[in-house]
């Protein structure tokens, strides 16, 4: 059980004993005189016990809702969607972003002997266990249609399904026969995404398409956009790949990472034909810009101890990871404790009265060369953004 499963079971229980005593209310019991009320009025303290936001990917897509991944024709929607949900089914990090593992259902519509070449390539690059927790639906699938929704909510609960990611590629297929420019046409298949959504209690996750204008967004009717919770939107210059964080509704949007596709080659089961794929590849110099101006001392004094490890026992990590910087150097990482350590060491973090007191700067400073875009981490391991000593201090 999660940590987010916990505190909901809490919040719970002590909704439930609300809500018992409203029905002794109405029963009698109690205080006398008082009308049961269907509305519960919640006090300041009930709202700030509520659970707090669950990620599957931290950040990124929220536990539960509507999000959307789109952009122009051979940008790469294909191949990020897929290592997306691949790092969600494995608990994997994601562009250095944590994830929780969930059950995760590819509803592919169109494409499905790419589908497979792709997911080839990501086993080679990854592992062969990689991506063997994603579960695919291959059959044609229409939220308009008046039996589908509710029997792909009946397959997913039968298969223990619930809290899953369900993908739909794409949404222009998975509603086959209505308009997307329409508003009613675009309205009943969010309801349809929303109630799978509900029964499931996961997230729907849209594969779309830009529109013809591709400054104007999501291509269809703006209720779309409205409707969404997320919106990841992909972008390209010549071969540099961009994905931007354009909406988050219970997060910080904004943020940008770059990424490159790497062709992976392998043999035909005949063992005659060759066949090419690609996989993502994150690029280092990812632009995390969610907070602009100074630094405090403390984020700078761990970014200074950080480039002093780099030298005295920086590893590089293209043999640990596949992250690569975009000219082709070395990007050289340390371990994080040894990081934390050292930075313990100065007089700054020694000052302070107590090790709990350290331990929540060093936590902050973390987070905010993290939030500035200078710092990247994935597993035991941080790495300097280039260009990261160039911010001033505050």
């Amino acid at each position: 059980m999660t940590n987010e499963d916990m505190e909901y079971r809490r919040w719970l229980g002590k909704r439930l004993e609300r809500m018992a005593r409203n029905h002794q209310y109405e029963a009698g019991v109690g205080m006398t005189g008082r009308k049961y009320c269907h509305f519960e009025l919640m006090t300041a303290t009930d709202l700030m016990e509520m659970p707090s936001l669950a990620w599957v990917v931290q950040g990124i897509l929220p536990k539960t809702g509507l999000a959307a991944i789109f952009g122009p024709p051979g940008v790469g929607k294909s191949f990020l969607t897929l290592d997306l949900l691949a790092a969600v089914a494995d608990g994997a990090p994601w562009f250095s972003y944590p994830t929780v593992r969930a059950p995760v259902i590819y509803v592919a519509l169109e494409g499905v002997a790419g589908l497979q070449k792709r997911l080839n390539a990501y086993c080679i690059q990854h592992g062969a266990v990689s991506g063997s927790n994603l579960r695919f639906i291959t059959d044609s699938f229409n939220l308009l249609s008046g039996d589908d929704p509710d029997r792909l909510i009946e397959t997913l609960k039968a298969h223990g399904a619930e809290g899953a990611v369900v993908a739909l590629d794409t949404l222009n297929r998975a509603m086959t026969g209505a308009d997307e420019n329409n508003g009613v046409d675009m309205s009943r298949a969010i309801a349809a995404a929303s109630k799978i959504q509900r029964e499931v209690g996961g997230l729907v996750l849209f594969i779309h398409h830009a529109g013809k204008n591709s400054a104007a967004g999501l291509r269809g009717h703006s209720s779309l956009s409205g409707a969404l919770d997320v919106v990841i939107e992909l972008s390209r210059d010549r071969e540099a790949r961009t994905w931007k964080l354009a909406k988050c509704k219970d997060g910080e949007d904004g943020l940008t990472h770059s990424f490159a596709l790497k062709a992976i080659q392998y043999q035909h089961t005949d063992g005659i034909q060759t066949i090419e794929s690609c996989v993502v590849t994150p690029l280092i110099e990812s632009n995390v810009c969610r907070r602009e101006g100074p630094l405090g001392a403390a984020a700078m004094i761990a970014l200074e101890t950080l480039a002093e490890l780099e030298v005295e026992s920086g590893v590089d990590l293209r043999e640990v990871f596949d992250i690569h910087c975009r000219d082709g150097g070395v990007v050289l990482g340390v371990l994080e404790k040894s990081w934390r350590e050292k930075t313990y060491a100065a007089a700054i973090f020694m000052a302070m009265p107590t090790g709990d007191a350290r331990r929540m700067a060093f936590r902050r400073a973390k987070d905010a060369l993290v939030h500035a875009g200078i710092l990247a981490a994935q597993g035991d391991y941080v790495w300097r953004i280039s260009g990261a000593l160039s911010r001033g201090v505050a």
